[in-house]
């Protein structure tokens, strides 16, 4: 198992107020993650969740309905100011009753951006100004712009698109092509072009992510199994890697920051766990778990729908420290989570389908990750600030004590702060000296050996031994440097 950094290790603070206890209110509060060390710059996401008389770890919001009465919500995706999903109505695919819509993330009345589609639900993602998607019916990759107006088609004649991803060039996505090996990962210009294959021979892509040179995609390894490996080819094109392989079933969809890969293992049992991309050991951060897919994560926090096993009210949204801890629930008992999920700063998003059993009660809901009437404070605040949401800004180094209170309830955790360790390679001139052990010399140097009257002194010394390498530490500043030693009297 890999051994994390130190200062990023979690332990749980918990302060236990004796206090009468509701159906509301916790018996006691946590903030997660607790007594963490972070780097200046970074920003840190704090959550407050209450233990209640059940024995239960919960956060302190109230789930909102953003949209309701939906039919077949398939995907999510977030700007600034807006949630967008796609929707098929009830109906043979064939009739074109799909939609893609909006509603602003304070609530207010949903609104059409597209209709007239088939079946939208391979995948929905968002740049500043358009809305990409795949309609699995027609076989095409679509973009709109997000308020509204025609369609664009960017690729047609396609079977099975799925998982787009957008960077500032290209749109990428998978293709299950029917046929065992037959699968592919493809790119296309944003403003329509030629597709380009990345990925040949793959047996059944899925659910794309990107940084800033790779493609990462899952696979099967059977044409008709569940999903057990994530690979990545190159953006360029060039050879596929396998960077995790599971034995058990992967959740849909994974994640990427900087440095590592964040997954799911789905089923009873389940769990999240992470992995550098460029591999290594596998960390578990949660287990135990009740189907969890959708994984989603901020600069702190990993998040998944508990989909249960598909009953009526079995669905939960939970959270993790990305460096492992408590897990906490955020919202339960709810009608299948299971299309997808979303995050911004302050609240966690998810898409209730309304399939069968559950037709015509779809929904669109968010739950904040900090409940009504938590207050904060930083006992320190030149170290640290703390806004209401939650987030923290690290203002400079030190230790601060950030304290959360609920319904007369605190909780309480310490936030160090340092300053970032910067490394560089350099590579330096080294100069071996030979002669008499202590004479002295004058060591000069010269960027061009044409011109004699160039020379300039780097230093005098007394030998010390024989030989003697002299280090030049300015000499990567010059692009090439010749020396000379000049016996002194």
């Amino acid at each position: 198992m890999k051994t994390e950094n130190p200062s990023r290790l979690l332990a749980l603070l918990l302060i236990t107020v004796i206090s009468p206890a509701s159906a509301q209110n916790p018996v006691s509060i946590v903030v997660v993650p607790a007594n963490s060390s972070v780097a200046l710059g970074q920003t840190v996401h704090l959550i407050t969740a209450g233990y209640f008389d059940d024995g239960s770890l919960r956060g302190l919001a109230q789930v909102e309905t953003l949209a309701s009465g939906l039919t077949r919500v398939s995907r999510l995706a977030l700007d600034a100011a807006d949630v967008f999903w796609t929707e098929t109505a009830p109906g043979n695919a064939s009739i074109k009753n799909g939609s893609l819509k909006r509603v602003a993330k304070g609530g207010g009345m949903p609104l059409s951006v597209l209709t007239g589609l088939g079946w939208p639900y391979g995948g929905l993602v968002l740049d500043d100004t358009h809305a990409y998607f795949t309609d699995d019916w027609d076989g095409t990759v679509q973009k709109v712009p997000k308020a509204g107006g025609a369609a664009t088609l960017l690729q047609p004649g396609l079977c099975c698109p799925s998982g787009p991803s957008v960077d500032a060039t290209h749109v990428y996505f998978a293709q299950y092509r029917g046929d065992l090996g037959q699968g592919r990962v493809n790119k296309i210009p944003l403003g329509g072009g030629a597709l380009t294959p990345l990925a040949a021979a793959q047996i059944r892509p899925t659910f794309t992510a990107l940084d800033a040179t790779d493609v990462y995609f899952q696979d099967a390894e059977v044409l008709h199994g569940c999903p057990r490996t994530i690979r990545k080819v190159p953006k360029a094109c060039g050879s596929v890697s396998t960077v995790v392989t599971e034995l058990a079933c992967l959740g849909d969809g994974f994640v990427l920051d900087e440095s590592s890969l964040y997954w799911t293992v789905a089923g009873a049992g389940g769990e999240v766990r992470r992995a550098p991309k460029s591999g290594g050991p596998v960390t578990v951060l949660a287990s135990g778990l009740n189907n969890p897919n959708n994984l989603k994560i901020d600069g702190t926090f990993a998040y998944w729908a508990a989909r249960g096993n598909g009953g009526a009210s079995e669905g939960a949204i939970q959270a993790v420290p990305l460096t492992g801890g408590p897990v906490i629930t955020l919202a339960t008992g709810l009608t299948l989570p299971f299309n997808d999920l979303a995050v911004d700063d302050t609240h966690t998003y998810w898409a209730e389908p309304g399939i069968s059993p559950h037709v015509g009660i779809g929904a669109v809901k968010r739950v904040a990750k900090q409940g009504v009437g938590v207050t904060w404070s930083s006992s320190n605040p030149a170290v640290a600030t703390i806004d209401a949401a939650g987030r923290a800004t690290l203002a400079g180094e030190g230790t601060t004590t950030i304290t959360a209170t609920f319904a007369g309830v605190m909780g309480q955790t310490s936030l160090r702060v340092v300053s970032p360790v910067a490394l560089a390679i350099h590579l330096y001139a080294g100069v071996t000296l030979t002669g008499p052990v202590g004479a002295q010399y004058r060591i000069e140097y010269a960027p061009s050996v044409g011109n004699t009257n160039n020379w300039q002194t780097l230093t005098n010394l007394t030998l010390p031994a024989s030989p003697y390498v002299l280090i030049d530490y300015d000499s990567p500043n010059a692009s090439q440097r010749f020396y000379r030693a000049v016996r002194l009297p």
